[in-house]
């Protein structure tokens, strides 16, 4: 686990991540906490209470990157604090959250920036605010229009929302739309993502090439006596396999064994 989730408050109930909870109530832990921020992001997840104040009194000493879940609303001078000090802050009164044992796992997940904690409901605006569980960016605007009904006609009632499955999904009463297909078609990053993750995963002998010509540095015009077009052609899958004497070209511009290409 890359990042330490930070919990409050003090709570006895068990979690499935907690082993990748910490767990701090004592104001003397909570500064501890804030002071010794790295480069990694801290995530807090906090409730009302004492604890929540020692934050708010260590502001002066606090270092890093840190994050805030408030499980619950605060008064509005101590709610700018907070958002003065941390990177973000995600207020559950304001917005519908996973149950915290889902939300902790969520934040505590290594494809946290592909899950959900959350969101709102704009009816006056028409859209949906989410928030993706790794706290970085903006949250999301999903125009309502874009959940049209399902197949079987199961239309979205957004009376009814909720973010599900830990993050994976997101529920408008019977109806459910997958948290990547959100993502996919509102988030650049997260198609662009998608996409080398499909090349990495391809096991043809076209995308072995490419990623070896990648991993070498070469472009496509880099293969004496055989055209970018052709190399573009064999690593999209457009053609068959080469013939030997053209694989062999290849391979010894890439410095491998012809048969060795398919393994990359």
């Amino acid at each position: 686990m890359d990042d330490v989730l930070l919990l409050e408050p003090g709570s006895n109930d068990e979690v499935q991540c907690a082993a990748a909870v910490r767990r701090v109530s004592h104001p003397d832990d909570v500064r501890d906490a804030l002071v010794g921020g790295g480069r990694r992001p801290t995530y807090w997840v906090a409730g009302p209470g004492t604890a929540l104040k020692s934050l708010v009194d260590s502001a002066d000493d606090m270092r890093g990157d840190h994050r805030l879940v408030l499980l619950d609303g605060v008064h509005e001078g101590r709610e700018a604090v907070l958002r003065a000090m941390f990177r973000s802050v995600i207020v559950g009164d304001e917005s519908s959250l996973l149950p915290v044992d889902e939300l902790l796992c969520a934040l505590t997940s290594p494809d946290r920036d592909r899950l959900l904690i959350g969101g709102a409901v704009d009816h006056e605006d028409g859209v949906l605010l989410l928030h993706r569980a790794d706290l970085s960016r903006p949250p999301l605007l999903v125009p309502m229009a874009w959940f049209t009904p399902s197949g079987d006609g199961t239309a979205p009632d957004f009376a009814r929302f909720a973010v599900v499955d830990y993050g994976t999904a997101v529920q408008l009463g019977e109806y459910e739309a997958s948290a990547s297909a959100i993502l996919c078609e509102f988030d650049a990053d997260f198609r662009r993502q998608a996409r080398r993750d499909l090349a990495d995963a391809d096991e043809s002998f076209g995308a072995s090439l490419r990623r070896l010509r990648l991993q070498k540095g070469l472009s496509r015009a880099d293969f004496p006596g055989i055209s970018e077009k052709q190399i573009a052609r064999i690593e999209r899958g457009e053609t068959d396999r080469p013939r030997r004497a053209t694989l062999e070209r290849i391979a010894d511009r890439l410095g491998v064994a012809p048969e060795d290409i398919a393994t990359y």
